[in-house]
């Protein structure tokens, strides 16, 4: 482990000679230590851009470290916040990029007491779409109780709550959340008119 021009910790597994490389020639504080009961060899500082030595013996393992320490005591006076943005994954939404088409449900509406059957079919056999995994939401944005799962798998029947909405007729948002056996995560989304 290491932080540049900081700090540099080894672990030496099996004892022998060391060569490590450092980022920049300056005094560092060198030392040994024993994993075994934590004593620690002080080593005479060096002024150097690289360090070559043994353990103070081949008995066992050992713990090298080197530092600044000075450096190390100023930078608690000090603070410094970095900000870094990380996309872990784009999901993809293109429908001629999204490797599966909606066949279920068919038409434009549907009704709470007869719930539809949903099916989706994949366009392509390929390695990785022969373990998709799927995930259906629907929600009725208007009345804003947020989306709700009706439905998991390739097909099945929708199980969508009755609290789903206040107001009758409704626009329901159905989307289907599709991922691959690589983890690529697809979607495809319809609009449907919610009836009692």
């Amino acid at each position: 482990m290491y932080l540049p021009t900081v700090e540099y910790i080894i672990y030496v597994e099996k004892p022998g000679p060391v060569d490590v490389h450092l980022d920049d020639k300056h005094k560092w504080d060198v030392a040994w230590i024993n994993p075994i009961d934590g004593e620690r060899t002080e080593l005479k500082d060096f002024k150097s851009e690289e360090f070559q030595g043994s353990p103070p013996d081949n008995s066992h393992d050992w713990v090298l470290q080197i530092s600044r320490e000075s450096h190390k005591a100023g930078m608690l006076k000090s603070y410094k916040f970095e900000s870094w943005e990380i996309v872990m994954q784009d999901i993809e939404g293109i429908p001629d990029k999204v490797p599966f088409d909606v066949e279920k449900p068919t038409g434009d509406e549907f009704s709470l007491n007869v719930q539809p059957p949903f099916k989706v079919k994949v366009k392509k056999e390929t390695k990785a779409n022969k373990k998709l995994m799927y995930l259906w939401t629907g929600e009725v944005t208007a009345d804003g109780q947020g989306y709700r799962v009706i439905g998991t798998g390739p097909e099945g029947i929708f199980n969508i709550p009755p609290n789903i909405a206040s107001r009758f007729p409704a626009g329901i948002h159905v989307r289907v959340i599709g991922m691959n056996g690589y983890g690529k995560v697809y979607t495809a989304d319809r609009n449907f008119q919610l009836n009692r």
